[in-house]
């Protein structure tokens, strides 16, 4: 299980957290399947991402490549964000927002920590 939203990194930085109800709102907007929002917004509240705009980002990628299509077979919004299924989605590239936090002090410190194998 993830550790918890909130948690802060060894530089004292927040994670970003992306259980805030405008973001939700925001995401629920994109995702292509209206089903169980209640659920689904539980499981934004437990979904932690390494980077919150590029969730996003590959979400409207994921809503483009099944616009016109049965929605059938695509996954409830609580599964999929379950699932991490975000991270399924070939981006189309990094996000401008995405973009801007990794030139950040807290992107620096994230890229340094992968860099190092922390």
């Amino acid at each position: 299980m993830a550790p918890p939203l909130q948690a802060e990194d060894e530089g004292g930085a927040p994670d970003p957290v992306i259980s805030d109800a405008s973001k939700f709102e925001a995401w629920y907007a994109v995702y292509p399947r209206d089903q169980n929002k209640p659920a689904a917004r539980r499981e934004w509240a437990k979904t932690r991402a390494d980077h919150p705009a590029d969730l996003l980002a590959r979400t409207k990628q994921f809503a483009r490549s099944v616009h016109g299509k049965s929605l059938e077979f695509v996954k409830h919004p609580a599964t999929w964000l379950r699932e991490r299924a975000w991270e399924q989605v070939q981006a189309q590239g990094p996000s401008p927002e995405f973009l801007a936090w990794l030139d950040s002090p807290a992107g620096r410190a994230h890229t340094a920590r992968k860099e190092s194998g922390l």
